[in-house]
């Protein structure tokens, strides 16, 4: 039985490329969600997304330096997603 469903929706996820960090990915994906992990260090991200398969993706940001990271979001919110589906 499943508790909710993300289905059709995407998620961003920072600090989800590992460790205990990893299960909020996980989750999102087994609810229907695509994903975006969004870490510092792409390798390690991209290693992330890529275990969790199609609906997974993975970018670089720093959340701590703010004017990147606004800017980063503005970029965002002003695509859409186009593999939610």
């Amino acid at each position: 039985m499943k508790l909710f469903d993300l289905t059709g929706r995407a998620a961003i996820v920072t600090g989800g490329n590992g460790g205990i960090g990893l299960g909020m990915p996980t989750s999102l994906r087994d609810a229907g969600a695509s994903v975006v992990i969004a870490g510092r260090n792409k390798e390690k991200s991209a290693k992330a997304a890529a275990s969790l398969g199609e609906r997974a993706r993975a970018i670089e940001v720093d959340v701590a330096n703010k004017p990147r990271f606004v800017a980063w979001w503005i970029r965002q919110c002003t695509h859409s997603v186009a593999w939610t589906s």
